[in-house]
């Protein structure tokens, strides 16, 4: 697993799928996001995912049936990918980063 923090946004927001229980309860949680105006931080973090999904091995995410997932959940990109991918879109962020005049947060970590 792969979790960079979104510099750009702080607010919390649960994007992807999950099954039983857990399912049921993001069924609920979508249910109010529906309810809910479309933050700037809910803009961002699709825009920064759609970014990644398109630009890094385009054919191996989960919504075009690759194996790989990326969502957002409180401020943090999670990315569930190959090691290959993962070194990939590591270089996206810090060149984003980069592009954006940012240096990587203290608290960033790469978990594998």
């Amino acid at each position: 697993m792969f979790a960079v923090e979104d510099q750009i946004t702080q607010q919390s927001g649960l994007r992807g799928g999950l099954g039983g229980a857990a399912g049921k309860a993001a069924d609920s949680a979508d249910e109010k996001d529906r309810e809910r105006p479309v933050s700037e931080h809910d803009l961002r973090a699709e825009r920064l995912m759609n970014i990644i999904m398109s630009s890094v091995k385009a054919d191996s995410w989960a919504e075009v049936g690759g194996p790989g997932s990326i969502s957002e959940y409180n401020g943090l990109i999670v990315v569930t990918q190959t090691d290959e991918v993962h070194e990939t879109v590591e270089r996206v962020f810090d060149m984003l980063r980069q592009a954006a005049g940012l240096e990587a947060a203290k608290g960033t970590k790469v978990v594998r």
